[in-house]
C-alpha cells in the first residue's frame, strides 16, 4: 500500500524535503485583490508556510516526462489512470504547513507532527474511493480507517513511528486534500463555507502576489514572532520571504530573497552560505562554479541567485545523498586533500561579493 502511495505522490511529499525557507517582505496601503478560485481557499488561515507545484510546467522538463514514459507499465499504472490519479492528470499541488510556537518546541520528534495539508487539483475527475482500492490491493496486511468530517468521507493511513496518521479526503469532483486530522478537517470546513482561509492572510498574500505566482515551484513563509528570536544569540532571526524555482535552458533557477530582522542577522546567514559555495565549486569537479550559487546582502535582506545545470544538480545530489563518487570525482577530492590556504583564498576571490565588500557597501550606503 505505501508503495503504490509513494507511487503516486512521490511528487507532493518531496515538497517537504526542502529544509531551506527563503523569504521577504513588503508594505503597502492597498489591500491586495484575492482571487478565491483557487485550491488555496482551503489551506487554513494558521498555515503560514504555503507554497505550489506547477505539475504541468515540469512535466515539461524533458527527463521528467521521458521517466513518466518510461514507467507507465509499472503495475497498477492503469488502474491510478482510470481513478484519475496518473501524475499527467494533476494541475497543481499547494500546500500549507502550521509552525511551531518557538523553533525551540521543534525537534527530530516532533517537527514530523506540525500540522498541514496539501491540496492536489486534478484537470479531469479523479475518484479517491478507486485509490484507496487500489491502494489496499496492492499492499498486504494494511487497511484504511474510515470516518466521516461532515458531508466528506475521510480515509486515515496508520502513522508511522514518532508521526501523525495522514487524511485524505475528496472535497469535490477535481480536489483532494491530504493531511493532518486538524487541517484536512479545516479544509473540509472551508469547501463548505465556514472558517477562514490564508486567503485573508494580506501579508501573506502580498508575499506570495495574490497566490498567483507563476513559477514552477514557490513557496512563501511569514515567521512567527520570537520563532527564532527565543533561540540563541548566534542563531539569525529571519522575518519573512519567498523562493521561486524555475527550469530555464537546461538550469535549476531558485531565486529568493531572504528578509532579515537586522543587518547583522543578514551577515549570520551570508557568511556560512559563502564559505558553503566556495568548498562545494572546489569539490564538484567544476560543475558547479563560484559564480552559480550567488548570494548579496543589502542592510537586513538576502537576494538569492542559484543556477545549476544538471551536471551541476547531479553532483550536489550525489553528494548529499552520499552516493559513491565517480572515478574522476574520486581523483579530484584526491586532490582537494591538499588544498592549501592560499587556494582557499583564491576561490573565495572569485564569488560574486565577498563579505567585506557587502560590509563596505552597507557603510556606504549609510
Amino acid at each position: 500500500m505505501k508503495k503504490i502511495i509513494m507511487n503516486s505522490a512521490i511528487f507532493i511529499m518531496s515538497v517537504f524535503i526542502s529544509g531551506v525557507v527563503i523569504l521577504t517582505a513588503g508594505c503597502d496601503n492597498n489591500k491586495p485583490k484575492i482571487q478565491k478560485d483557487t485550491p488555496f481557499a482551503f489551506i487554513p488561515y494558521e498555515c503560514k508556510v504555503i507554497g505550489k507545484v506547477n505539475v504541468a510546467s515540469i512535466l515539461k522538463i524533458e527527463v521528467v516526462s521521458k521517466n513518466i514514459d518510461d514507467n507507465k507499465d509499472l503495475p497498477y499504472a492503469k488502474e491510478l489512470k482510470a481513478a484519475g490519479l496518473e501524475i499527467s492528470n494533476i494541475e497543481s499541488i499547494v500546500f500549507g504547513i502550521e509552525l511551531p510556537a518557538s523553533l525551540k518546541d521543534t525537534t527530530a520528534t516532533t517537527y514530523p507532527t506540525s500540522d498541514g495539508v496539501i491540496i492536489i487539483s486534478a484537470k479531469s475527475k479523479i475518484n479517491v474511493d478507486d485509490f484507496i482500492k487500489i491502494a489496499e490491493k496492492s499492499s498486504e496486511g494494511v487497511k484504511f480507517k474510515v470516518e466521516k468530517i461532515e458531508d466528506k468521507t475521510a480515509y486515515i493511513l496508520p502513522a508511522a513511528k514518532n508521526n501523525t496518521e495522514t487524511y485524505i479526503v475528496q472535497l469535490n469532483d477535481k480536489l483532494i486534500a491530504v493531511g493532518t486530522q486538524k487541517d484536512a478537517t479545516k479544509a473540509v470546513e472551508l469547501i463548505n463555507n465556514k472558517g477562514i482561509s490564508i486567503l485573508e492572510d494580506e501579508q501573506l498574500m502580498k508575499l506570495s502576489k495574490n497566490t498567483e505566482m507563476p513559477d514552477m515551484l514557490w513557496l512563501a513563509t511569514l515567521i512567527p514572532d520570537g520563532f527564532i528570536s527565543k533561540m540563541d544569540k548566534d542563531t539569525p532571526n529571519i522575518k519573512d520571504g519567498v523562493i521561486s524555482i524555475n527550469h530555464v535552458n537546461d538550469c535549476l533557477k531558485i531565486s529568493g530573497v531572504v528578509n532579515c530582522a537586522t543587518k547583522e542577522d543578514a551577515q549570520k546567514v551570508l557568511l556560512p552560505f559563502q564559505m558553503a559555495s566556495t568548498l562545494i565549486a572546489m569539490t564538484s569537479d567544476n560543475a558547479v562554479k563560484p559564480e552559480d550559487l550567488s548570494i548579496k546582502a543589502d542592510n537586513a535582506a538576502l537576494f538569492i541567485d542559484i543556477n545549476l545545470t544538471e551536471k551541476g544538480l547531479m553532483a550536489l545530489l550525489a553528494k548529499s545523498s552520499g552516493k559513491p563518487e565517480s572515478s574522476e570525482s574520486k581523483k579530484h577530492l584526491k586532490k582537494d586533500a591538499d588544498i592549501s590556504k592560499e587556494d582557499v583564498l583564491k576561490t573565495s576571490q572569485e564569488l560574486p561579493e565577498t563579505a567585506e565588500n557587502i560590509v563596505d557597501a552597507d557603510n556606504t550606503a549609510e
